[in-house]
């Protein structure tokens, strides 16, 4: 399933715009709910600062760079440390909040902070998505290779054949090089482009344009991200 268009504020909007929690309903999706029905809305958000005292805390920074703390329940210090390290959750990820974890939860009227904060509960954290990469880059991404539904197409889009290379299995398919430009998939065939091995996405005509992509194109740092959402909105 391709992920919605990002720049929808309404499916992606800002933390200020969240729906507030609602301490007497489940924050579970009702399982027959269907995707056109459920209207829950998602957020991005970029890691600033981790916040750990007693319990897992983030400080994140919305799409409009606002900052807010996410917050998961049920860890205590250790265990917390160890659950944001083996979930790759450090500073400059883009985490990604969806199925009902989207919500905003009140300020305490104790609360120091007087702010409103994103609460996940223990046995949810592994709802949470990460990609390993800034906001931005994110978007950007998404604008390069045609919106989400080509960043997503990944190794299911048109193929034209298979070459190998590096001693991996490539895929053949018509498109344009994102090294040189060149147009692939001629009238006869002839012409193919080569898919990136990790992602699956990047295309070039030749290993030649593929190192300079790599190397130069910025796609090293770009193949993490775009494998990122993938796993989370699949193919």
């Amino acid at each position: 399933m391709a992920p919605p268009n990002f720049t929808n504020r309404s499916l992606f909007p800002p933390f200020n715009d969240l729906p507030e929690a609602n301490p007497n309903s489940s924050s579970n999706p009702s399982s027959n709910t269907t995707p056109s029905q459920n209207e829950e809305p998602t957020l991005l958000a970029q890691v600033k600062d981790d916040m750990t005292i007693t319990k897992p805390t983030l400080i994140l920074t919305d799409r409009d760079s606002v900052p807010f703390a996410l917050i998961f329940e049920g860890y205590d210090r250790e265990e917390g440390i160890k659950f944001l390290k083996s979930k790759g959750l450090k500073k400059g990820v883009t985490v990604v909040l969806r199925n009902g974890l989207a919500k905003k939860v009140p300020p305490r009227e104790d609360s120091k902070s007087g702010k409103a904060f994103v609460r996940v509960e223990k046995g949810r954290e592994h709802e949470v998505g990460v990609i390993p990469g800034k906001m931005d880059k994110v978007f950007e991404i998404l604008q390069r290779f045609g919106g989400a539904e080509e960043a997503c197409k990944g190794e299911d889009g048109d193929e034209e054949g298979e070459r190998e290379g590096n001693g991996k299995e490539e895929k053949q398919e018509k498109g344009r090089c994102d090294a040189c430009g060149k147009v692939g998939g001629g009238e006869d065939g002839s012409v193919g482009l080569l898919k990136c091995t990790g992602c699956g996405v990047a295309r070039y005509c030749s290993k030649e344009c593929q190192v300079k992509g790599w190397n130069e194109g910025g796609h090293k740092s770009d193949c993490k991200v775009i494998k990122g959402i993938i796993t989370i909105w699949g193919r």
